[in-house]
Formats: C-alpha cells, structure tokens, sequence
C-alpha cells in the first residue's frame, strides 16, 4: 500500500513518550521523504505531543486561577477567563468554557489529565469523559473513569461516550432515572425552515416522539403550494445500540 522512502525515522519513534526528545526527533524528520509507514508514525507521535501540550496549556489556565484571591472563586473564574481571553483572542464564552474543561481535569479528573499529558488520548475524547460525568459527583465520576482509563485510547468518541452513559448508569441508577424522568418531561417538538423554505420539525429530549407529516397541496392567489403538517404521536421507536431513534425517525418527510 505504501511506497519506500528515502530517510528512516529516529529508532524507537513509536514508543518515544511526548516530550522534548520527541519534539526534537519530529523537528529533524522530513515527512516528505519517508515511506508511507513511517509517515503514520510520525501522525501519530506529532499528536501525542499536540496532547502533550494541551494538558500544559490547560495546567496553566488553572495557573492563573491560582494567582486570584481565593475568597471568591466565581470572581476568581471570571478574571481568569477574562485574561485568556485576551491571551488566546477567544471569545468570552469559549473561554470560560476552556477554563471549565481544564479545571475539571485539574480538579475532578486528574487521571484524565495525566492520560492527555502521557498522549495516550487527545483533547477530543478528554472532553468527552470530562462531559460524560460531569452529573456525576467526584467520587462516582473518578470510579467510572478508572473503569475506562485502560481502553480509553482505543475507542472512537462515540464509542467511549456509549460506554461511558452504561457505566455512569451503573454507578448511579437512581441519578439516571431522574435525569430520564426529567428528560421526558421537557420533550418537545421544534418546527423552522430549511434553506429553501421547506417546514422542518425537530424532536428535542431524551425520550423522543415519533413525528408524523401529512402533505396536501392549496391554491392561494392562483399558486399551488405543498403544505405539510405536522402531528405528534406514539413512542418512537429505538435503536438498542444507540439509544436513539432510527434514522427514519430523525428524517424530515
């Protein structure tokens, strides 16, 4: 499938831990001129490090916390969010919500930083166990996640949120009945316009409603127009390996 190349990587690239010996073997290699193998993995060591990098620069948001006066913490947060934002040009709720994601990990999840510093996961599937238990409290969050932490690197984030909702179950039966029970009670139905005009309606909660369009055409000022209405009823039907409803539920008629 891959073609030779004409330089080797450095011995031990595939098992070297994120770091300055790593950033200076990736610096001395010409992606261009290795072979295809090799050029995965380099993909691959040069994400352990983008990783790497991101556990720091989320140590050093919750640095700069640190250094605000510690009588008032929802002040702390705010100032702290305010100089990211200006540090890093962001808005201001995609700073906060970056200063949130690193203080979880610093503070509730400190076995999911580690495993982001070491570039045994990306910022991707960090974020997706830090907002898999984020109902959970410290304890029973921790518990999942070290039921996890072994596999984590090999699973898509689909798979590691799938995973994870069944452990979180798990761990607290009777916080997800709440939260079911919860979600039922503020289902609804969402209708907007696509693009072109067209009627779309849009089932919003965890225990959704099959929605049913009926479609008839009226005349108005000489025009014929197609009208679609829209009728909510029974439960929809589930995809046990999803948790969600079929693809034909979730269409537009």
């Amino acid at each position: 499938m891959f073609e030779s190349g004409t330089c080797d990587i450095p011995d031990g690239l595939a098992d070297m831990p994120p770091g300055p010996e790593l950033g200076a073997a990736l610096a001395s290699i010409d992606v261009a001129k290795v072979s295809g193998y090799d050029r995965v993995v380099v993909l691959e060591a040069h994400q352990r490090m983008v990783s790497h990098h991101s556990a720091a620069s989320y140590e050093a948001m919750t640095a700069i916390v640190d250094l605000m006066p510690n009588d008032d913490l929802q002040w702390a947060t705010e100032s702290a969010g305010a100089e990211i934002r200006c540090a890093l040009h962001l808005t201001r709720r995609a700073a906060e919500t970056e200063l949130v994601y690193a203080l979880d990990l610093r503070d509730r999840l400190p076995g999911v930083w580690a495993l982001l510093s070491s570039g045994r996961i990306d910022v991707r599937r960090a974020k997706t166990i830090v907002r898999a238990t984020e109902h959970l409290s410290v304890a029973h969050a921790r518990d999942v996640v070290d039921r996890i932490i072994d596999a984590a690197h090999e699973m898509t984030t689909g798979q590691l949120r799938s995973r994870l909702r069944r452990l979180a179950m798990e761990a607290h039966p009777d916080d997800a009945r709440r939260r079911y029970e919860t979600a039922v009670a503020d289902r609804r139905i969402v209708t907007e316009s696509t693009i072109d005009g067209r009627p779309m309606a849009i089932t919003c909660g965890e225990a959704r409603s099959v929605v049913r369009t009926s479609a008839r055409r009226e005349v108005r000022d000489g025009r014929s127009f197609r009208v679609q209405c829209v009728e909510s009823g029974e439960e929809a039907p589930t995809d046990r390996r999803t948790n969600r409803g079929t693809d034909s539920d979730r269409r537009c008629r």
